[in-house]
């Protein structure tokens, strides 16, 4: 199969990314070092950019960040203060783009942007809505996620503080607890009453 032909298969795709097994697939390739010369040739006609191993990008792609961030560290929803700024709750605009998911938490980098995953438990893998391609936490649960990481030690609390009270459904909020132990749900719930002085 000539460049152009592979150069075709790729780009007759609507995707943007692909894992190995989605480039196997696509080029229809099953000898494993034909399939990696391939690749590798691919990537010096700047068909394809190499994220990490297993996963590329298709040149040239009109892709979003939080698109990435989805991609390369799965499952997981954009949250933190990256969600609380998209929904414009915080006046920051974080540099680092932050998620939540249930594996490990871990930190990754491409073409100069940090993506930080953070792990939440199962249970609270949940309060996310989809938003074109990725899926990202919903105003409150962003707010909750922040407050409950805060109270791990693993991001700070004063973020929330420069949030309106009256801008969100401090209910909604705290439906996220349920699913938290007697001790957890104490401490989250008097944070955030603390933190918007509740009564």
């Amino acid at each position: 199969m000539t460049t152009y032909k592979k150069l075709n298969k790729i780009y007759s795709t609507n995707q943007k990314f692909f894992t190995t097994k989605d480039l196997r697939d696509v080029l229809e390739i099953n000898n494993r070092r034909t399939f990696e010369q391939t690749v590798k040739r691919l990537e010096e006609e700047n068909i394809l950019t190499k994220i990490e191993k297993g996963k590329y990008l298709k040149t040239n792609s009109n892709y979003k960040k939080f698109e990435i961030a989805q991609f390369i560290y799965n499952p997981s929803y954009i949250s933190f203060e990256t969600a609380l700024s998209y929904y414009g709750l915080i006046n920051q605009l974080p540099f680092e783009i932050t998620s939540a998911t249930p594996k490990k938490g871990v930190e990754k980098e491409f073409e100069g942007q940090l993506y930080s995953y953070q792990h939440m438990q199962k249970e609270l893998y949940i309060g996310f809505k989809k938003e074109e391609e990725y899926l990202i936490a919903l105003p409150e649960k962003a707010i909750f996620d922040q407050i409950y990481i805060s109270i791990t030690g693993n991001k700070s609390e004063n973020i929330i503080k420069e949030i309106e009270k009256d801008s969100f459904d401090i209910d909604k909020v705290l439906q996220y607890i349920k699913p938290l132990s007697i001790n957890y749900k104490k401490a989250v719930k008097n944070k955030i009453y603390k933190i918007f002085n509740v009564n």
